[in-house]
């Protein structure tokens, strides 16, 4: 079972990447960690500060940290990195209030920030015998409304339901390869409603 999320490297050596796209989505996430501001712990609260085709959001994260995600058109990252290392953080800067603003240049050295290149499709097929893909390995989400992990646990629970039974009677390959294929027919259907909303979404809080 191929499980490794987004980039999974069973699907590529496994030859079932085919013509998936790479650049589906017009945006991608820069997310940003660093120490919470007190009045977002205290409230408990999440945050979202909209601008001109961006915004962003800030949540606590378990561990006490703040966790900002920032929506940027597909390949501005590179274009602010062009202009200058700390030009993405600027940017930011100027899309928060101005006591988060205040409380981001404090706190700058102990920033740490990853860029999410959003991928969002279905492969045509996510088994071969004696494999089968699950979750984002399968079909990479986008983060809106974040269902990747409830599709991939989904996934999950509708494949053990399928081969389980198979594998406790010790059913022939074939029969095993053949529930597969089913377990995919069943899981695209929803697969393939959940993006389709999750682009709409994105369609439009990008505008």
């Amino acid at each position: 079972v191929g499980a490794e999320g987004r980039f999974s490297q069973t699907r590529v050596k496994a030859g079932l990447e085919g013509d998936a796209p790479k650049d589906s989505e017009n945006f991608d996430v820069i997310w940003c960690r660093l120490p919470a501001p007190p009045e977002l712990v205290k409230t408990g609260t999440s945050q979202m500060y909209i601008g001109d085709r961006t915004f962003s959001f800030a949540l606590v994260t378990p561990d006490g940290d703040a966790s900002i995600g920032w929506m940027i058109d597909k390949g501005n990252f590179t274009t602010y990195k062009k202009v200058g290392e700390n030009e993405w953080f600027e940017q930011l800067v100027k899309l928060v209030p101005d006591r988060m603003a205040e409380h981001m240049r404090e706190h700058r050295s102990e920033i740490k920030h990853t860029l999410l290149n959003v991928i969002c499709f279905n492969i045509a097929k996510w088994w071969k015998p004696g494999l089968v893909l699950i979750g984002d390995a399968a079909h990479p989400m986008s983060p809106a409304a974040g269902q990747g992990i409830t599709m991939a646990f989904r996934d999950a629970i509708a494949l053990t339901n399928s081969i389980a039974p198979l594998l406790l009677k010790h059913a022939s390959a074939a029969e095993i390869d053949a529930a597969c294929a089913a377990f995919q027919v069943e899981r695209s259907k929803e697969i393939d409603l959940v993006q389709g909303i999750q682009r709409k979404m994105s369609g439009v809080m990008m505008q």
